[in-house]
């Protein structure tokens, strides 16, 4: 793990129908919506990993579990090599300044009721990063600055502002404590395609700054290449395949994540396009089919698909796929 800045082991988050389950509930014979499923993956520093799959397959459950925002229901959560799956909150506080999270709608996100200035310098006061009003407005106006905003915005409320500027406000309170570790949940889906371009070039900007190392979690496969060193594929609350972002997207191997790079339109007419038509619904977390979760949608499942669920395989340096199509 010594190149990992975090890494997660057999990472589940269940849930019952009545609301949460305890770590020791694993057993339960209430129905269970299983959000995630054995979740391996890791993520090195100064890396963006994306992370991609349809709605309600488990990627935001997953960000806000790696950063214990979510009890995981079992398996280990490792952040710069130490174990931080049953930390308590007061364990966790130092680590908070490490990781931080961006929401996806900034508008629900921010306060309506404080000022931009509260809303950026709360942090601060928190972690004891500024102790005076004149070190909090200096702290708040630098990190507007690095945002792209200015500073006479700080007086402002975040109804005042667009949804592109929300957004930013939204990034300087994540940024506000120097973190290493950004969790970036769906924070352009809600924006103009021109606006989703300015902030993406913004996060870009802020890794190399500041040494950030970021799960981008979106729906959208664009935006995942643009932004992405390695690429991870959700299905189920599990993950399909994982690899470096060019390699995925050249050369997938999992069926599903070939249905889903075959389904981004070609803008050329003369290049014929023949998206993979996938057969059936999602099934429900609660109703996780037996073997491998997508055989039942597969064009090139087996009998043993239906029998046995399979691990992520490492079938290259650095690519990894869960399919007994590769097993050996």
């Amino acid at each position: 793990m010594n190149n990992y800045l975090l890494k997660t082991a057999n990472l589940r988050k269940y849930y019952s129908e009545e609301g949460r389950l305890s770590f020791f509930s694993i057993g339960s014979k209430k129905a269970m919506v299983r959000a995630l499923e054995n979740v391996d993956l890791h993520i090195h520093k100064n890396e963006v990993l994306g992370l991609v799959g349809e709605s309600g397959c488990g990627k935001s459950t997953l960000g806000r579990t790696i950063i214990r925002l979510e009890e995981p229901t079992s398996g280990e959560i490792f952040f710069e090599n130490k174990n931080i799956t049953r930390l308590s909150q007061e364990e966790l506080k130092p680590l908070r300044k490490k990781m931080q999270i961006i929401f996806q709608d900034p508008a629900s996100s921010l306060n309506p009721r404080k000022t931009v200035f509260d809303i950026i310098s709360q942090p601060l006061k928190v972690h004891g990063l500024a102790h005076t009003k004149a070190e909090m407005v200096e702290g708040v106006a630098d990190l507007l600055e690095m945002v792209g905003l200015e500073k006479d915005h700080m007086e402002r409320f975040p109804h005042q502002f667009s949804g592109g500027q929300r957004q930013r406000i939204c990034i300087a309170r994540a940024i506000s404590l120097r973190p290493i570790f950004l969790v970036a949940d769906e924070v352009v889906s809600a924006l103009d395609v021109s606006i989703q371009s300015q902030i993406l070039n913004l996060l870009m900007l802020l890794k190399n700054d500041l040494n950030l190392s970021i799960l981008f979690i979106s729906h959208d496969l664009s935006v995942i290449r643009q932004i992405s060193d390695r690429v991870a594929v959700m299905y189920l609350g599990g993950i399909m395949e994982m690899a470096p972002s060019e390699i995925l997207f050249s050369s997938p191997r999992h069926p599903y994540t070939q249905a889903l790079i075959s389904a981004i339109p070609i803008p050329d007419v003369e290049i014929g396009w023949s998206p993979v038509i996938l057969q059936g619904e999602t099934p429900s977390p609660s109703q996780r089919p037996k073997g491998c979760p997508f055989h039942p949608r597969c064009l090139r499942s087996f009998d043993r698909c239906h029998q046995e669920g399979v691990e992520l395989l490492m079938i290259s340096e650095n690519h990894f796929v869960a399919c007994h199509l590769y097993r050996v």
